[in-house]
């Protein structure tokens, strides 16, 4: 695989991002594989347990754009809002089958978690962090309106009143800022640590019955599930019609020539 690397210990699978070298930013290839990889793992009755990490200096810097821009620029630019909500639909879809998924996902985070990176650790069911982590909801600055989960899955995870506010300011938040607020479990000293104490948490978790861990996160997704569906599919639909603005498009233009942007 590019984009990943597997190492299955028994009834657990290690997942790394494997692209060190892009901050292990979501390109095509991860669209493409990490389906691959929920295909098999969903099938597979021995896993009980996914737990995702990444290789280098950062967990994710969220979706690759000038990869983004390249594969879909067709779509982007085609001003059918129907087929940029199709788009978004269906890069929502692997965050989507994390949360509904009988297995247990848990996100080990170190170094940077931003915009993508926190969807996808969003749709996951728990997240551990090293101390060097910070996350940050920062599509704000990027002139557009996250859709791949964070802004529906995060306020019943740390509240309404921290989602409204990594939204709006689009800020880095600390991994000890972020535990204070619920959205890891634990933080440890460094990644190695983190690896090591994450393992042991996900192995203790896959001793349990298979049938009993897809019916108690069934369960706990049947009472809150409800409404992130509705809003995920909104804000497809909502950024189908307006992702493409003149700040989004100065955005573009301020990545392309090195600068900051001046949004109006």
């Amino acid at each position: 695989m590019e984009f990943f690397e597997v190492e299955k210990q028994g009834k657990v699978v290690l997942v790394y991002f494997n692209r060190p070298n892009k901050s292990n930013a979501m390109n095509r290839i991860f669209w493409e594989e990490i389906q691959f990889l929920l295909n098999e793992y969903d099938n597979h009755e021995e896993i009980k347990v996914i737990v995702w990490a990444a290789k280098g200096k950062s967990f994710s810097a969220g979706l690759d754009l000038m990869d983004f821009f390249l594969n879909y620029q067709k779509v982007l630019f085609s001003k059918e809002s129907t087929l940029i909500q199709k788009l978004i639909l269906e890069l929502q879809e692997p965050f989507k089958r994390i949360a509904k998924s009988s297995k247990i996902h848990i996100a080990a985070v170190h170094g940077a978690c931003v915009g993508g990176g926190l969807d996808f650790i969003s749709a996951c069911d728990l997240r551990f962090a090293s101390k060097d982590a910070f996350f940050s909801l920062r599509e704000t600055q990027m002139a557009i309106v996250a859709d791949l989960g964070s802004l529906n899955r995060l306020p019943r995870i740390i509240g309404e009143n921290h989602t409204r506010l990594m939204a709006f300011t689009g800020d880095d938040y600390s991994a000890e800022k972020v535990y204070s607020w619920g959205l890891v479990s634990d933080v440890y000293e460094n990644q190695e640590i983190l690896i090591q104490e994450t393992l042991k948490i996900a192995e203790k978790i896959a001793n349990h019955s298979r049938i009993v861990l897809g019916g108690v996160k069934n369960l706990l997704n049947f009472q809150w599930n409800q409404s992130p569906e509705e809003g995920l599919n909104y804000i497809a639909e909502w950024n189908g019609k307006h992702l493409i603005n003149p700040d989004f498009l100065e955005m573009t233009a301020a990545l392309a020539e090195k600068r900051k942007p001046h949004f109006r």
